[in-house]
C-alpha cells in the first residue's frame, strides 16, 4: 500500500539555523562532537551553540512556517564574561547576517531552507545553564521559512 505525501515540506527550523551557523564553529571530520548543534553532551566542545525550536505557526494555504528558535551561546567559565560576550556577539551577527541576505542554501541530505524572514525577538542575554562552569546567553529569533521541493 503506497501513502501520498506532498513533494514540498519546510526544512526544519533548528536544522535550517544550525547549518547558518555552524561555519562559526567547523565540525572536526571524523569526530562524533560538535559544537553546534540541538543537544549539547557532556564533554563536547566549548564554546558551543544550541539552537532549540520553539512552539511556532504553520500555514499550508500560504506555504510557510512561522517559527521561533532560542539560540543559546554557551562558553567555559573559565574563559569568562568577556569570552562569553564575544562568542554571543559573533553569533548574534551571524543571526543579522541571516535576517539582511535571506539567503537560500542547499542543506546536504535535507533539501533547501528558503528564509522568508529573520526577525530578532530577544537580544542575546545572560541566563543560567544550570551548569556553574558554563556561561551562557540566549537570543530569540522568529525565522519564516518556506516550503521547498523534497529532494
Amino acid at each position: 500500500m503506497t501513502a501520498e505525501l506532498s513533494d514540498e515540506i519546510v526544512t526544519d527550523p533548528e536544522t535550517a539555523v544550525i547549518a547558518y551557523l555552524a561555519p562559526l564553529h567547523p565540525h572536526v571530520p571524523g569526530s562524533a562532537k560538535q559544537s553546534v548543534a540541538n543537544f549539547r553532551e557532556s564533554g563536547w566542545p566549548l564554546p558551543f551553540i544550541l539552537v532549540k525550536e520553539l512552539p511556532g505557526q504553520e500555514n499550508v494555504d500560504e506555504s510557510d512556517v512561522d517559527a521561533l528558535v532560542s539560540v543559546h551561546t554557551l562558553v567555559h567559565k573559565a574563559a569568562g564574561r568577556s569570552a562569553l560576550r564575544d562568542e554571543a556577539d559573533r553569533t548574534h551577527r551571524r543571526m543579522l547576517w541571516i535576517a539582511q541576505t535571506l539567503p537560500t542554501v542547499l542543506i546536504p541530505g535535507v533539501g533547501y531552507a528558503e528564509f522568508d524572514y529573520v526577525r530578532v525577538v530577544s537580544r542575546p542575554h545572560p541566563e543560567d545553564y544550570g551548569d556553574e562552569q558554563i556561561l551562557r546567553k540566549v537570543g530569540r529569533y522568529g525565522i519564516g521559512l518556506s516550503y521547498a521541493k523534497v529532494q
